[in-house]
This record gives structure tokens, C-alpha cells and sequence, in this order.
């Protein structure tokens, strides 16, 4: 009869060979996120488009100087995440949103009549902002 301690011990054994299959070691190791630094800008980032949204679509009214230099100081931060590699689905997310915000809104004009390689860029980046966030942690 196989007892308690043996059967964890496997089971622990048979989880951690797994891992590696799943992309779940990435989700339960200790320590920093691989793509921390993305994510870090990634929220900043999220930050200047609520902002961009709400004086576009919304209430908020600044004027243009001051939302000129906000803008550029979004702009340093997207060309910080254009320059890192992202090594997870969520640091990919993070620079779809880079792209949404060069880009305003889909469809993401990459040019005047887009190439059939523009059009499937475009269309991978909707594909990418259309995924949930939790499932880019999995």
C-alpha cells in the first residue's frame, strides 16, 4: 500500500514534469515575471489611453500644450515597450496595446491601401486585444 507522503511525492513529480508542456512554470515560479518590465509600462500605458479616451470620447477637457506634452511622454513610454522582447503572451498584449496607441483604433490604417502584410499585421493585433487578460497569464 502506497502511502500519503509517496503519492505527493508523485503527484508533485508528475506536476512538475508537466509544467514545462503547459507554460504553467512561468505562472507558479518564484520571483520576478519574465516580462515584468513590459507589464510595468504595459499599465503606465493603460494609463495614458484611459486618459486619451476620456479627452477624446469624454468629459475631460485639457488644454492642448499640456496634452501635447502628455501625449510625448506616453509616446517615450511605447517606444520603451517597441524596444524590449517580449517572452510571454502578456508581454505580446502589452505591445498590442502599443500599437492601439500609434494607431488610435482599428482597423489600424497601416497605410493608405493596405498591403495584404499590413492587413494581417493589423489583424493580428485585433486578434491580440481581443484576448482576455487572464488567459495571457496561462
Amino acid at each position: 500500500m502506497i502511502d500519503q507522503a509517496t503519492h505527493r511525492r508523485a503527484f508533485l513529480a508528475g506536476l512538475a514534469a508537466a509544467l514545462p508542456a503547459t507554460g504553467a512554470a512561468t505562472a507558479l515560479a518564484a520571483g520576478p515575471h519574465p516580462d515584468e518590465k513590459l507589464l510595468r509600462l504595459g499599465a503606465a500605458l493603460d494609463r495614458y489611453l484611459a486618459v486619451r479616451d476620456a479627452v477624446e470620447n469624454g468629459p475631460l477637457k485639457v488644454p492642448s500644450e499640456e496634452l501635447d506634452a502628455y501625449y510625448d511622454q506616453a509616446d517615450l513610454v511605447v517606444e520603451e515597450i517597441g524596444e524590449i522582447a517580449a517572452t510571454t503572451l502578456a508581454g505580446v498584449l502589452v505591445k498590442a496595446k502599443a500599437v492601439l496607441w500609434c494607431h488610435t483604433e482599428p482597423p489600424f490604417d497601416f497605410c493608405e491601401e493596405p498591403t495584404l502584410d499590413a492587413r494581417i499585421a493589423a489583424s493580428l493585433v485585433r486578434d491580440l486585444l481581443r484576448m482576455p487578460a487572464a488567459s495571457a497569464e496561462a
